[in-house]
C-alpha cells in the first residue's frame, strides 16, 4: 500500500486483531476552518485539529479504550467519514474505486467509495496496480500466506489462492507458475489453455504473447492457445 499512516507498533502475528467495535459514524462533530485546513472540536474521542495540509482529504485518529491501540480514519472537508476509525492503517486516498486499509495484525482489505467495508482485512497483500487494473477493473490480485488468486469487486474469489505466482495476461488469460520457470495460460474459470512450459510470463499484445521455453526456442502464443515458432 503507498500513501499511509499507521498509529503504532501492530501485535505480533500470533495476537488477535486488537480493533475496537466502533459505530458507524457518517460525519464527524465540528466544523472546517478554511483559514487553518483543518477540522476542528470533533467528539473528544478523536483528534481536536484534523489537517488537510492543502488535500482534499485527511486521516484522523481515534482513541483507544481499555488499553487498545489508536485507530484511524478518512475525512473530508465537509466532515463526511470515508473510512470509518476502525483500522490500524489506510490509504489516504482512493485507488480504483478502494481505500486499502489494514488490521492491527497488518491483513489488509478494502474499502469502497461509499465507505463499506467490501473485504474484510485478511490478505497479505492487494495489487491495486496499473498493470492489472489496466487490463480488467474487475479482477483483483491477491496474496495470502504465499499463495496469490484473484478475486472480484465484490471480494469473491475467482482463481483460487493455490498459486505461487500469477500474471494477469489479458483480458480472461491468466499466466500461473506451477514451478520455478514453468508457466502456464489458463482463463477464469481455471481452464489450462496451455500447459506450464514456459520460462517466464507475458502479457497478450495484439492477440499474442511472445514467450520462451525451457530449451531457448521462442513462440508467439494465441490467446486460444495456439503457437507459432519464432525463427531467430
Amino acid at each position: 500500500m503507498t500513501s499511509t499512516i499507521s498509529c503504532g507498533n501492530p501485535p505480533k502475528a500470533t495476537e488477535p486483531d486488537q480493533r475496537e467495535e466502533t459505530p458507524v459514524i457518517k460525519y464527524l462533530s465540528g466544523y472546517y476552518n478554511p483559514t487553518d485546513d483543518t477540522w476542528e472540536k470533533a467528539d473528544t474521542a478523536y483528534e481536536q485539529i484534523i489537517r488537510f495540509e492543502g488535500d482534499s482529504l485527511a486521516f484522523f485518529s481515534k482513541q483507544g479504550g481499555n488499553g487498545l491501540p489508536n485507530t484511524i480514519g478518512v475525512v473530508d472537508r465537509s466532515g463526511r467519514v470515508c473510512v470509518q476509525p476502525i483500522y490500524f492503517s489506510s490509504t489516504l486516498k482512493p485507488s480504483y474505486g478502494f481505500w486499502a486499509v489494514q488490521d492491527s495484525l497488518q491483513k489488509i482489505g478494502l474499502v469502497d467509495l461509499k465507505g463499506d467495508e467490501i473485504i474484510v482485512p485478511q490478505y497479505d497483500d492487494i495489487f491495486l496496480i496499473p498493470e492489472y487494473m489496466d487490463i480488467d477493473l474487475n479482477l483483483i490480485k491477491v496474496k495470502k500466506e504465499g499463495k496469490e488468486g484473484f478475486i472480484n469487486r465484490e471480494g469473491t474469489v475467482v482463481i483460487p489462492l493455490t498459486y505461487h505466482s500469477l500474471t494477469l495476461a489479458g483480458k480472461n488469460r491468466i499466466m500461473f507458475m506451477q514451478a520455478p520457470q514453468r508457466w502456464g495460460i489458463m482463463d477464469y474459470q481455471s481452464n489450462i489453455i496451455v500447459d506450464p512450459i514456459f520460462t517466464h510470463s507475458a502479457t497478450f499484445e495484439n492477440g499474442t504473447a511472445r514467450l520462451q521455453q525451457a530449451n531457448g526456442e521462442t513462440y508467439l502464443v494465441g490467446m486460444d492457445g495456439s503457437m507459432k515458432k519464432v525463427n531467430m
